[in-house]
């Protein structure tokens, strides 16, 4: 079983949540230095194995953990899917990462995220369409001349 991550905080914040994570695993944290992990106990995640009613559920379950962690601390979120193999590999990250993710914790320390999300039943054409905005052509064409230059 693979440890879900939802999200790092600190470790004062730390704690067991009522709230159930993915599949109805309870969600509880793995502490290092300070900082501290929010897990479950999961199977490993892939989104893109996934029927996407499913996917939708997990991702809804995975963001109602974070909301729930967030009413009492600050967290930085982790991507849905991101997982650690054990308690070890999470100590790990989270001592190599020490000093970047206390300093993000800091400059996230009373911010508010906003998910959005969106849908379309045919993306490739949604993206040509933004593509094709004139506005947007200044960027396309100094992002073309950054990628030329590194060729």
């Amino acid at each position: 079983m693979a440890k879900h991550l939802y999200g790092i905080l600190r470790e004062a914040g730390q704690g067991h949540w009522s709230h159930m994570g993915l599949g109805g695993a309870q969600v509880y944290t793995v502490a290092q230095g300070g900082l501290a992990a929010a897990v479950s106990e999961s199977p490993p995640v892939r989104p893109n194995a996934i029927p996407h009613e499913e996917l939708v559920l997990l991702i809804n379950s995975h963001q109602a953990v974070l909301e729930k962690i967030a009413a009492g601390s600050t967290v930085l979120p982790a991507k849905f899917g991101t997982a650690a193999k054990d308690e070890a590999e999470l100590r790990e990250i989270l001592d190599k990462g020490h000093n970047e993710l206390l300093e993000a914790l800091e400059k996230a320390e009373g911010k508010v995220e906003h998910v959005v999300v969106g849908l379309w039943t045919d993306l490739n054409s949604q993206l040509r369409r933004i593509a094709e905005q004139e506005a947007l052509r200044p960027s396309h064409e100094s992002l073309a001349g950054l990628s030329q230059a590194k060729i």
